[in-house]
């Protein structure tokens, strides 16, 4: 066997592998800047107050308005962070929505209806007993 036959291949490898090598450096992803995801975080606020502000509802009503009115707009979000943070990203997202959309329900409703009425049947002891378990007593 020569000396040319067998460095050949390797050279050829060793260019392949090279080029390769290069080409995954210089692609970079999509790289977003604070003031592009700033952006899409204030479109995504924006929707959820509008559908707040819109909502006469229940709670569960409101939250599932929001999840799927403003999804584009949460999708826009996770993508201006990398690919790795788009699960962690998307669960904070959601649970803040939440968290806003309770509050707000919680500050707007009518507070009357969470005052017992008096001579009303309030049978707080049977509410409590149904989350208890047996050695909790």
């Amino acid at each position: 066997m020569s000396v040319s036959a067998i460095s050949t291949p390797n050279i050829l490898l060793v260019a392949v592998l090279t080029v390769m090598c290069g080409a995954c450096s210089i692609t970079n992803g999509d790289v977003y800047t604070t003031e592009e995801q700033r952006m899409s975080l204030t479109r995504w606020h924006q929707c959820i107050q509008r559908h707040r502000d819109a909502h006469r509802g229940s709670i569960l009503a409101l939250q599932r308005d929001v999840a799927i009115g403003c999804e584009g707009y949460q999708r826009d979000v996770v993508a201006t962070y990398p690919e790795h943070l788009e699960n962690q990203v998307d669960s904070l997202l959601s649970d803040h929505a939440n968290e806003m959309n309770t509050e707000h329900f919680l500050r707007s409703s009518n507070l009357a209806t969470w005052i017992p009425k008096k001579g009303a049947d309030n049978d707080n002891l049977g509410i409590r007993m149904i989350g208890t378990l047996p050695e909790d007593l």
